[in-house]
């Protein structure tokens, strides 16, 4: 597997990783009304998981790195995933609320 396709599955991983949480607090109501906050409250809520979106790219090259610095080698595509959602997942349970 070369290495940019490691790289997409890593951020693959930390993307659902990231993205599960807010889909789960942004659920709509099943009301017209309430459809204009619900995008503007996606917005709101997913804005900061953009800023994420970089950070995943930055934590994709570092585990890359890090392997490729043991000699252990990625040739699948599902170990690359898991790779980036269990990064991603554990330093989301590390960080302060």
């Amino acid at each position: 597997m070369i290495s940019l396709q490691i790289v997409l599955w890593i951020m693959v991983g930390v993307m659902i990783s990231v993205i599960l949480p807010v889909l789960r607090k942004s659920y709509p109501q099943v009301t017209a009304e309430v459809a204009k906050a619900f995008w503007w409250r996606l917005w709101e809520t997913g804005r900061p998981y953009l800023v994420l979106g970089v950070g995943s790219l930055l934590t994709s090259l570092l585990i890359l790195a890090g392997l490729a610095n043991t000699g252990t080698q990625i040739t699948t595509w599902h170990q690359a995933l898991l790779l980036g959602y269990f990064a991603d997942a554990t330093l989301q349970k590390l960080k302060p609320d």
